[in-house]
């Protein structure tokens, strides 16, 4: 909770974005034991590019699974610029590790389509462009990434100042309201629904007189 809190707070990523791509983006990620602070970042790095959560977690994936398991064509594009495919496999290199070996090929528009696929490598260029100084791509994913390791107990902290306000607190009441309301009818053992039922009845007949 902590991580996607401080994601929200400091990236474009919000509540549903943040869901959405994850939902893309996480199965893959887990599979080459990325964790899920780094895998945040970097997702928030593709919806900088993209602004939609469901695209920005695909591109994602798709990078990821590309350089997992790379076709016959990525392999000579990797090999054309001496990059070894165990520099590259997410299996073995974190993001920021991956963006660093690929920095050869940032400006080989082609290459990194053959690589990652046409859908994902413009996303992918304009990142390895931004890790090697033409924008601040890079220092906002280590930014973030920084944030996210140090602020634990922020989702606790936002989750208190949110409730914290007179709307929060009668959320609160109803909800101990509800509560006692049930406790009481299961302690003496009444029908709840008949009960519920039955006064909805006395309602329609008192508003029809």
């Amino acid at each position: 909770a902590d991580t996607f809190t401080t994601a929200m707070q400091n990236s474009l990523l919000s509540m549903q974005s943040l869901d959405t791509s994850m939902r893309y983006a996480g199965g893959a990620a887990g599979s080459f034991n990325h964790d899920i602070q780094e895998t945040t970042a970097a997702v928030a790095l593709f919806m900088n590019q993209t602004g939609l959560g469901s695209t920005a977690g695909t591109q994602f994936r798709q990078v990821l699974l590309s350089l997992g398991a790379p076709t016959r064509k990525a392999r000579k594009a990797l090999e054309r610029y001496g990059i070894a495919f165990d520099k590259v496999n997410p299996k073995s290199n974190t993001f920021a590790q991956i963006m660093q070996n690929l920095k050869p090929m940032m400006n080989d528009t082609a290459a990194l389509v053959a690589l990652v696929s046409k859908r994902s490598s413009g996303s992918l260029q304009k990142i390895l462009q931004g890790f090697h100084g033409s924008t601040k791509a890079g220092e906002e994913y280590f930014a973030l990434l920084e944030k996210i390791r140090a602020q634990s107990g922020v989702a606790e902290a936002t989750y208190k100042k949110m409730i914290d306000t007179v709307g929060g607190q009668f959320t609160i009441l109803q909800s101990k309201i509800q509560e006692a309301f049930l406790t009481v009818f299961d302690a003496i053992k009444v029908d709840l629904k008949r009960v519920i039922k039955d006064f909805q009845v006395f309602v329609d007949n008192a508003t029809d007189t």
